[in-house]
């Protein structure tokens, strides 16, 4: 999670995309425009579990 740290204007979520021995091999993220009304942590929920669903489609199985 990155909530304005490098711009005044700009936060960012990502999580890590994993193969099927759970080597972290990609990542997505989401960035977007400051807006005081969207609320960080469900886009980081949201970004989390896309990353889960790809890791998944990779292969990965949660522990």
């Amino acid at each position: 999670m990155d909530d304005r740290e490098n711009s005044l204007y700009q936060y960012c979520a990502a999580a890590p995309i994993r193969n099927h021995n759970g080597d972290v091999i990609a990542a997505i993220s989401c960035v977007g425009l400051y807006e005081k009304f969207i609320d960080l942590s469900d886009l980081g929920n949201i970004v989390k579990e896309t990353a889960l669903t790809i890791s998944k489609s990779l292969g990965y199985k949660e522990e």
